[in-house]
């Protein structure tokens, strides 16, 4: 089967967001003829796992699947306290060292097998990440192909390889790249740590450098935990990003080194913290006590109570009831605008659209000074102007 990743956004679906993703894509709304595009998904492995009837309304749409089994944090210790991880059919006795091939091995044919049993569209070989910024993961990742290279005893599927990388150590991630051998159809590049929606614009062209690296050996990219960006990778030719309905935009390996603290609110009756909610027209994620406060000024609610998608659309009631859905649909909405486009418009396309979401951002920052509230970040959006910028004239002059 040929990897094709459609408009390019692929969302990660686990326990919080499986059930606004099944509103999404199930039977169209009376009032509309809108149908949600929704070619791929990374699912939570551990999670499907435990209850697989969950992923039928993905199957039933038609939507391909990688599942994730989150090979990479098995390296460590703290992993142990997970206990989702620790009782998925594929996790080993305790944390794998990459020189113990044994466990090396067993751990990535057990993931391959997990994911057959789950229906998954492609194959996400386990991969891990790097501990330093130098460290040469080479002879970890030979042997990770060479299981995949044996006739393994499972349906044919593409080979989607999950490569870690550093952000300070570019070089090693480059030098992994060359040494995946072509019958992996896609690389699913982890960089860490990225926060899309922050970093400078150094940083973006340098993380993209890697995409496009990848891509010029022939290999399918997915950036990592990159969705945020969908549209402007979609304009520089990268084939897809993941990342969660306004949550996971941004990927640091380190904290899975750290032991996790309890969710905000996790045993309240209200069931947990609050889903942020993504906001096209700012192009950032806002958290729901953030939103209620932008909405509480008529001025600023005028601007963003504007949404005509399913989410919406002859919808009544709480505008942020229906979060994950709108954050949905909106990340397919603006990642379908740009891939409909001839690649040699996409990224005006999305200039113009940083543009716009910066004048927002300024007409709402004028109504919040005149309530004597805290202004946002312009810095975010400047980033990515400036990024974007930059990358235009680098096409322009090439």
């Amino acid at each position: 089967m040929e990897l094709e990743f459609g408009h390019g956004f692929i969302p990660r679906i686990g326990r919080d967001n499986y059930k606004a993703v099944d509103r999404c894509i199930g039977p169209a709304d009376l009032f509309t003829e809108l149908t949600l595009d929704l070619p791929w998904a990374i699912v939570d492995g551990a999670w499907a796992e435990d209850k697989p009837e969950l992923l039928d309304t993905l199957k039933a749409n038609g939507t391909n699947l990688v599942v994730d089994t989150s090979g990479w944090r098995y390296r460590y210790e703290v992993t142990g306290d997970i206990n989702k991880l620790v009782h998925a059919s594929w996790a080993p006795d305790g944390p794998v060292s990459l020189t113990d091939k044994r466990k090396c091995r067993e751990l990535v044919l057990d993931s391959l097998r997990a994911q057959a049993a789950l229906g998954a569209g492609a194959y996400l070989l386990s991969g891990w990440m790097p501990e330093e910024s130098n460290e040469d993961l080479r002879s970890a990742y030979e042997l990770i192909c060479q299981v995949a290279a044996e006739d393994i005893d499972l349906p044919a599927r593409p080979y989607v390889l999950f490569l870690g990388g550093h952000t300070k150590g570019i070089e090693q991630a480059m030098a992994l790249i060359d040494e995946i051998p072509h019958f992996v159809s896609a690389i699913y590049l982890q960089l860490s740590p990225i926060n899309p929606t922050k970093d400078g614009p150094s940083k973006l062209e340098a993380i993209v450098d890697v995409y496009l690296y990848a891509a010029s050996k022939g290999f399918k990219v997915i950036a990592g935990h990159a969705g945020a960006l969908t549209p402007a990778l979609r304009g520089l030719g990268i084939d897809g990003a993941d990342a969660g309905l306004a949550t996971n935009e941004a990927f640091d390996r380190a904290s899975a080194r750290r032991k996790a603290n309890p969710r905000p609110n996790s045993t309240s009756q209200g069931g947990g913290a609050k889903p942020r909610m993504y906001l096209g027209q700012l192009g950032r994620s806002f958290s729901d006590a953030d939103i209620r406060q932008l909405l509480s000024v008529p001025a600023a609610a005028a601007e963003l109570l504007s949404c005509r998608l399913p989410c919406h659309r002859f919808r009544s009631g709480n505008f942020l009831d229906r979060a994950r859905e709108h954050s949905l649909w909106e990340r397919v909405h603006e990642a379908e605008l740009v891939s409909a486009l001839p690649p040699s418009m996409r990224l005006t396309r999305v200039y113009e659209t940083f543009r716009l979401q910066r004048s927002s951002l300024t007409t709402i920052n004028g109504a919040l000074a005149q309530e004597g509230l805290d202004p946002l970040d312009l810095k975010p959006i400047d980033n990515r102007l400036t990024w974007i910028s930059r990358a235009e004239a680098s096409r322009t002059a090439a």
